[in-house]
C-alpha cells in the first residue's frame, strides 16, 4: 500500500459501513508497517484490500475487503494468504481477526477456531463526569500504557499513543488510590466517535464511569464501542446503558497458540476493543 491507495481504501470501508475505519485508519497502519499494508490490483487497477498488524509476540488480520466487482476471482484468499505469512515471518505465535458469519468456514478451513461473539453497540449516550475521572496527559502515557500491555497481552503503544495525540478530549483515566487503575480513548469516525480501547483494573467498582465521561465530550455524536461477549461484565454494562442498542456481531477467531499468556485481548480487564482491524 501506498499514500495514493489510502482512499480507495478508505471507499471500500465506507461501501461496508464501517465507520470507525477511516482514512486516518490506515495511514496510522502504514506508518507502523508499510510491509503489513497490501493492496491487490487487477488490470491495472485497485482491487482490494487487507491489513496485516505485527505485535511483538502476536498479530492481527483486518480491513480485508475485495472491490464488488472483482469478487470470484481468489483475490480475497490470495491477499489473505499474504497477511499470514507476513505475521509468521513477523514471528506472530498467534493471529486474531473478527470474521463476519459468512466467513468462518473460510477461516476454518485455513485453521482458525472461533472463540467467542465480537459485539458492537452504537447509540447516544448521556454523559456526565465522574469524580475519579478525568483527562488524560502526556504524562500518565507509561502508566497507561502498562496497563494495557497487561490487559491486552502484547504491546500495542504505537496506536494507543496516535490516538490520544489525535483525540485528546476523547482520552480519560480513571484514579483510584493515587494511581492509573483503567482508562478509554476515542476517535472521530463517520458521524460517530468510536470508544476504545477501554481497559479496567480488577479492583475499579464501576468502570462505566470512563464511557460515561468520554460521552461527555461527544457533542451529541452516536457512540459506537466492540466488546468480546467473553467479558460478561462489560457486555451486561453496555446493555443496561440507556441509549445504547446492539447493531450487529462478528466472530473472534484465533490461529495458533502464543503460549499460556497469549490471550490477544481476552482479559476481562478490556472492556472495549480499540479495533476490530487490529484486536
Amino acid at each position: 500500500m501506498r499514500e495514493s491507495d489510502l482512499t480507495f481504501a478508505a471507499e471500500l470501508t465506507a461501501i461496508e459501513n464501517w465507520p470507525s475505519e477511516t482514512g486516518e485508519a490506515f495511514a496510522n497502519a502504514l506508518a507502523y508497517d508499510p510491509s503489513g499494508c497490501l493492496v491487490a490490483e487487477r488490470e491495472g487497477r485497485p482491487a482490494g484490500i487487507v491489513v496485516a498488524i505485527a505485535y511483538r509476540r502476536s498479530g492481527f488480520i483486518g480491513e480485508l475487503i475485495v472491490r464488488k466487482d472483482a469478487r470470484g476471482r481468489g483475490i480475497g484468499p490470495q491477499l489473505f494468504n499474504r497477511a499470514i505469512q507476513h505475521l509468521k515471518e513477523r514471528g506472530a505465535g498467534e493471529i486474531g481477526l473478527d470474521a463476519v458469519d459468512r466467513a468462518v468456514p473460510f477461516y476454518e478451513s485455513a485453521g482458525f477456531r472461533a472463540v467467542c461473539p465480537s459485539l458492537r453497540f452504537l447509540g447516544k449516550m448521556e454523559g456526565r463526569p465522574h469524580p475519579d475521572v478525568r483527562p488524560m496527559r502526556r504524562q500518565d502515557l507509561a502508566d497507561v500504557l502498562r496497563l494495557d500491555r497487561d490487559a491486552f497481552g502484547d504491546d500495542r503503544s504505537f496506536f494507543l499513543e496516535r490516538r490520544f495525540s489525535s483525540y485528546p478530549r476523547f482520552a480519560k483515566v480513571l484514579e483510584s488510590d493515587g494511581r492509573i487503575a483503567g482508562f478509554i480513548l476515542g476517535m472521530q469516525g463517520r458521524n460517530i466517535v468510536g470508544a476504545g480501547p477501554w481497559v479496567a483494573g480488577e479492583d475499579v467498582e464501576r468502570p462505566a464511569a470512563l464511557l460515561e465521561s468520554l460521552a461527555a465530550e461527544t457533542a451529541d455524536l452516536p457512540i459506537r464501542i466492540g466488546v468480546l461477549e467473553s467479558n460478561v461484565r462489560a457486555v451486561a454494562a453496555l446493555r443496561d446503558s440507556p441509549g445504547l442498542a446492539a447493531v450487529h456481531a462478528s466472530r473472534r477467531m484465533i490461529l495458533g497458540s502464543g503460549g499460556p499468556d497469549a490471550r490477544l485481548g481476552h482479559s476481562r480487564l478490556c472492556w472495549a476493543v480499540g479495533s476490530p482491524a487490529k484486536g
